[in-house]
């Protein structure tokens, strides 16, 4: 029943994590409570006041985004941007690979329509500025961002040295994934939920909320809790599902697969004939 109603399904909403990916082989980030991953993942040890330096941090930062550049899009990532018949109403991706975007979609964290991906943990391959004042300086991250990185030093912020040549504080950026406890760095979910409410209200909700590849850890649970009101039906697909108490039904497999059930094959034949 799953299946049909998966493939039946006129639009929809996605919100995944690290299992669409794998096959990307992206492991996935692990964050404990040991002091190893507090100086990786919370913001006061690694960049703030309690940091007794970044550049550990920026040189960790470096390999990650380095690693970044190799990966390539999974047929999951592909059939996003494939899908253009707008059956896709949002995209939700805990990741900071930004598979999707490499493959074709555009990073937008203000308000999906569908064809934009809101990434609501950030991406490795994104720098932004780390003046409070400039958090709307933010660029594409490049190789030559990388070497920097290595060196334990901050990229130049090119946009802050045209327009506040005096304020050397502002110059700098790093790589724009969120960190705890982020004081450079937030990633506001309240406006894109709330613009989805509004536009699916009133017996206008979506077919299917469909949850991808994650154990919907704490920190999610709200955002999928709030997704799900929107959804006529809601399942949760994984090869292991761990979270199944919630959904309406569970599908076990993997995100390529359900690619497929939802016509990847189909699409890359039109694409092909199209460019023929």
């Amino acid at each position: 029943m799953s299946r049909q109603r998966i493939v039946q399904a006129k639009s929809l909403i996605l919100f995944y994590g690290a299992g669409v990916s794998t096959a990307a082989g992206v492991e996935p980030v692990r964050k404990g409570d040991d002091t190893e991953s507090s100086r990786k993942w919370d913001w006061n040890i690694a960049l703030g006041p309690g940091s007794t330096g970044p550049e550990e941090w920026l040189k960790w930062a470096a390999s990650q985004q380095r690693e970044s550049f190799k990966w390539q899009p999974t047929k999951f990532h592909r059939w996003l941007n494939l899908e253009k018949s707008g059956r896709i109403k949002a995209i939700f991706s805990m990741n900071l690979d930004g598979l999707e975007i490499k493959s074709g979609l555009i990073p937008n964290p203000i308000a999906p329509h569908g064809r934009e991906a809101t990434q609501t943990q950030g991406y490795w391959r994104q720098m932004i500025c780390r003046s409070s004042k400039k958090r709307h300086h933010r660029r594409p991250a490049t190789k030559h961002d990388e070497q920097i990185l290595s060196n334990g030093i901050c990229p130049p912020c090119l946009n802050c040295e045209i327009e506040t040549p005096e304020e050397a504080r502002a110059k700098v950026m790093r790589p724009g994934i969120l960190l705890d406890n982020d004081q450079e760095l937030s990633i506001d979910m309240f406006p894109i939920l709330s613009t989805l409410r509004n536009r699916y209200k009133d017996g206008r909700e979506v077919d299917m909320l469909l949850v991808i590849g994650t154990s919907i850890s704490h920190s999610s649970q709200n955002t999928v809790a709030q997704l799900k009101k929107l959804a006529r039906h809601a399942i949760y697909v994984d090869p292991s599902p761990t979270r199944t108490d919630i959904f309406d039904d569970v599908l076990k497999m993997t995100a390529d697969e359900l690619a497929e059930l939802l016509g990847y094959s189909d699409l890359v034949n039109a694409n092909e004939v199209l460019l023929s």
